[in-house]
């Protein structure tokens, strides 16, 4: 393991569970939705098969990402990545976006933010 590996090399499986665990924040909160909603249960069960899928890619490609390079690297790239996808794409899914755009002092803060 190299104490400062080539950052590229890094962001594959940081963007790969990354994006895995943005997949599956969204499916969790679509079942948390479903439940608070009193969903029938093959709904429920459906979005709950479709968090597990992700996040075994997840766990996978972080497992992965640890063993290949150092945590005090590696994590802090996952982190980011994990934090940035979930709020742009839940906000797309969600279309939460679009209330957000709307006034433009949310622009701002969404901007910063991100």
């Amino acid at each position: 393991r190299a104490l400062n590996p080539n950052i590229l090399e890094v962001l594959l499986p940081a963007t790969v569970a990354g994006g895995a665990g943005c997949l599956t924040n969204i499916a969790l909160k679509a079942v948390g939705i479903l439940l608070r909603a009193a969903a029938p249960g093959e709904d429920v069960f459906t979005w709950t098969v479709l968090v597990v899928i992700p996040a075994v890619f997840q766990l996978n490609y972080l497992n992965r990402g640890l063993r290949l390079y150092p945590q005090t690297v590696f994590i802090p790239i996952y982190t980011a990545i994990l934090v940035v996808l979930s709020t742009v794409v839940g906000a797309v899914f969600y279309q939460e976006h679009t209330d957000m755009m709307a006034q433009p002092r949310w622009q701002h803060f969404f901007t910063l933010g991100v």
